[in-house]
């Protein structure tokens, strides 16, 4: 986390933290306060140290395409993915860790579809054979599906990118709203309906 020599890298994940009760919100705020001073490098940043130290009151889950359990299992390392499974649910509490599924398939600019599809049935899989519990939710960027296009814009703002840039950063659907939640597979409902669940926690 006190790393801060390297320009670009690809050694960071996104991760999901939601407070259940009172000492859980105080862990939250500590983790986002040392994230954006002692880690920020480019980005806010934490590290399993930290995240264990205020583990407490949270709940977790493995979270979307740029988590480190889906970037782990899509690279094919299902023994380090379980592993990592085990880790949060030894730090967080069996009951506090979910994975979580999604719903949006889409493709990139050279054809190449969405790896959701592929990540759902590992997760699956690792759901069937550690008794991990699914929750489906969304990448939620915008509202409405007609934002998508506004989206766009406003990303390359924040990247110094023209839309007719080269490489620059895209999503690659225009999913990513609040609608696509209803539009889930009737397969999917009760992980759906874990939502509820949690937000009681």
């Amino acid at each position: 986390m006190h790393d801060h020599s390297k320009r670009f890298s690809d050694d960071y994940y996104h991760l999901l933290l939601l407070a259940k009760n009172n000492i859980g919100y105080y862990n939250l705020l500590k983790l986002t306060t040392i994230a954006n001073t002692e880690g920020w490098h480019l980005r806010p940043r934490i590290d399993k140290k930290v995240l264990e130290k205020y583990a407490e009151g949270l709940i977790v889950t493995s979270s979307c395409l740029s988590g480190e359990i889906p970037k782990t299992l899509l690279k094919e390392k299902q023994d380090e993915a379980y592993t990592m499974a085990r880790w949060y649910q030894d730090v967080f509490g069996r009951e506090n860790f979910y994975l979580e599924i999604q719903e949006h398939h889409g493709t990139f600019e050279n054809g190449q579809p969405s790896p959701q599809g592929q990540l759902n049935q590992l997760l699956y899989r690792m759901h069937k054979d550690l008794q991990i519990e699914m929750v489906a939710t969304n990448d939620l960027h915008y509202v409405d599906a007609h934002d998508a296009a506004s989206h766009d814009v406003l990303l390359c703002v924040q990247t110094g990118k023209q839309l007719d840039s080269p490489k620059r950063m895209k999503f690659d659907s225009q999913v990513f709203s609040g609608w696509q939640i209803t539009q889930i597979k009737e397969s999917s409902r009760y992980h759906v309906s874990l939502c509820v669940r949690i937000s009681h926690a």
